[in-house]
């Protein structure tokens, strides 16, 4: 959903939809919500940080997945070093 949002012609819609489907999709566990909440409770005054970026970060908690993301200010607070810069 957050390639999604980025896009901003069809083209780029066509393209964020492409490399989307080159990936398998993995549900929300009601657990990724609640810790995602506690989350956003200890960390929301000091972290501007948006609540699908929580989810995010739960999600990646749970699986003891590596993040590559180009937003190492969210989430290196949230998830250490599971958050990597690609490039």
């Amino acid at each position: 959903m957050k390639v999604i949002q980025g896009v901003r012609n069809q083209e780029e819609l066509r393209k964020a939809s492409a490399l989307l489907s080159l990936f398998r999709y993995i549900d929300l566990t009601e657990m990724d919500v609640q810790s995602a909440m506690t989350m956003q409770l200890e960390a929301r005054l000091r972290l501007n940080i948006g609540v699908v970026d929580y989810l995010v970060a739960a999600m990646t908690l749970r699986l003891d997945a590596t993040l590559y993301t180009r937003n190492l200010k969210h989430f290196t607070p949230l998830i250490g070093a599971l958050a990597i810069q690609p490039y």
